[in-house]
C-alpha cells in the first residue's frame, strides 16, 4: 500500500477522532486539527456589560440547541465515514479535493461552498503560476 499524509479537522472528539485513529492504523502519517466551538465560549471579564450581549447569547444557544436537535435526528454512519476515508486516500494525486465532507445534516450546503472554493482556489493558483500544484 501506498503510504499517504492525511491532514483530518475535528478531532477533538467524534467521528473526527476515530477517523484519525482508524487512518493512522493503516500506517498513513496523519496530522490533525480539532475544531472545539463549544469548549471556545468564553465569557467577558466585565460583567456589566453581559445585557449588552443578550442578543448573541440568545443566537449562540439556538444555534447548539439546533445541532444536537440534528444530530439526534440523523443517525450518522460510522461506515460513510470509513467510506468516504478509503475513497479520499486511494484517490490519486491532484484529483484530490481542497476538503471533504462526510454530513448527513448539512452537507450538501457545505458540498456547494466547498465546490465554489475549490474552483477559485484553482483561479488563484493559476493566476500565480502555480497550476502544477493542482496535478
Amino acid at each position: 500500500m501506498n503510504k499517504k499524509i492525511v491532514l483530518i479537522t475535528g478531532t477533538n472528539s467524534g467521528f473526527g477522532w476515530l477517523t484519525a485513529k482508524a487512518v493512522a492504523s493503516l500506517g498513513h502519517k496523519v496530522y490533525t486539527f480539532p475544531t472545539e466551538m463549544s469548549q471556545k465560549i468564553q465569557s467577558g471579564s466585565d460583567t456589566s456589560i453581559e445585557g449588552a450581549y443578550e442578543v448573541l447569547t440568545e443566537a449562540q444557544n439556538n444555534f447548539f440547541s439546533a445541532v444536537g436537535q440534528l444530530l439526534e435526528s440523523v443517525n450518522p454512519n460510522p461506515q460513510d465515514v470509513a467510506d468516504t476515508v478509503v475513497k479520499l486516500i486511494d484517490s490519486p494525486k491532484g484529483q484530490r479535493p481542497l476538503r471533504t465532507v462526510v454530513d448527513p445534516t448539512t452537507g450538501k450546503y457545505v458540498k456547494t461552498a466547498n465546490d465554489t472554493v475549490q474552483a477559485e482556489y484553482e483561479k488563484t493558483l493559476t493566476a500565480y503560476g502555480m497550476q502544477n500544484l493542482l496535478k
